[in-house]
């Protein structure tokens, strides 16, 4: 893979889109469970209540012979409601005194986010688990590598004739020299909502098979072999951002880069640093892998994004930030 990666790579999950109104897991969960459609199935609501992951929830309707099409039905579509209602929350996103979460989108955007971009030959990327479009939405108008722009105002009505279908085999190979696409690129490696595979499903990665999954679609794959050649180029650092390490497949990547290509982690993440060890602890419990990715934590800031990026009338860079960007520059 011809590329050349900036040494500085932003990496962001739920938490990510938190700062905007968006729903980590547990509130997806809710929003989900609090469907008609689920309460009104006393099966499906019977597995909610029992599986608080509703990710593994959509999994064990769509895989487990006991569930039949009609189950899998209502899950496709109550999934597709959330997102969408998601979307709803996310459009209506704005910076202005009232919002409870208003933050300098221009010292997000300016100042942080073109950290990122490369120059010259050098690329440049922003990895992603989120499968909204709150980035290709407002003030960011991020177009994700190889799909065609969204074109809208940051309140338009997202509709299903709206959505786009991914490559296909053939559409991917065309994509392979990524010199063209600018230096800054985003990478959504779950899918998106909006996204369409070629037999027209939902082309999101949802459930506890998401690798198995991606190994099926193109454009995924291809995602995904991107981040690891990235990586592969050694001497990276990952700044990452809302990511929960519940992801088994990225956390593997990520601690082959730190054991065999000098992968740095700096971590943006609002609990204190004992309950982010704790956290790490209980996740990574083969022998050995705790070790490999604490050695390779090259800096934590316990924050928010509101808090490094407050909206006032000066935006002017805050010490938070300053301290963040010669800790990722240096």
């Amino acid at each position: 893979m011809d590329i050349n990666v900036k040494n500085l790579i932003l990496f962001t999950g739920a938490g990510f889109t938190k700062n905007f109104g968006g729903l980590l897991g547990s509130e997806m969960w809710s929003l989900i469970f609090n469907h008609p459609l689920i309460q009104n199935n006393q099966k499906l609501r019977d597995l909610l209540s029992s599986v608080s992951n509703y990710e593994w929830a959509y999994n064990i309707v769509l895989n487990d012979k006991g569930y039949g099409d009609e189950e899998k039905k209502i899950v496709k579509q109550v999934m597709e409601d959330a997102y969408k209602d998601l979307d709803d929350t996310l459009k209506k996103w704005n910076f202005n005194n009232d919002n409870p979460n208003s933050l300098n989108i221009y010292g997000l955007k300016g100042d942080f986010l073109t950290l990122f971009a490369g120059s010259g030959q050098e690329q440049g990327f922003i990895f992603t688990l989120n499968q909204d479009i709150f980035m290709e939405r407002q003030h960011f108008n991020y177009t994700p590598l190889g799909m065609s722009r969204l074109f809208h105002t940051p309140i338009w009505d997202f509709k299903r004739e709206h959505f786009k279908t991914t490559p296909d085999t053939e559409g991917v190979k065309s994509l392979q020299d990524i010199s063209s696409f600018g230096n800054l690129l985003y990478v959504k490696l779950h899918g998106s909502y909006g996204w369409l595979s070629s037999n027209g499903e939902n082309q999101m990665v949802i459930g506890g098979e998401k690798l198995e999954y991606i190994q099926k679609e193109p454009l995924l794959k291809w995602y995904l072999d991107i981040l690891k050649e990235a990586i592969k180029q050694g001497a990276k650092k990952f700044v990452i951002i809302g990511y929960g390490f519940n992801d088994s497949h990225i956390n593997d990547i990520l601690l082959e880069g730190a054991k065999k290509y000098g992968l740095k982690f700096y971590i943006i993440n609002p609990s204190s640093i004992d309950d982010f060890r704790a956290k790490i602890e209980k996740i990574f419990k083969k022998e050995g892998d705790f070790k490999i990715f604490w050695k390779a934590l090259g800096g934590y800031f316990p924050h928010n994004l509101t808090e490094i990026f407050p909206h006032d009338q000066n935006q002017r860079p805050t010490v938070l930030f300053q301290n963040i960007k010669r800790a990722i520059t240096s």
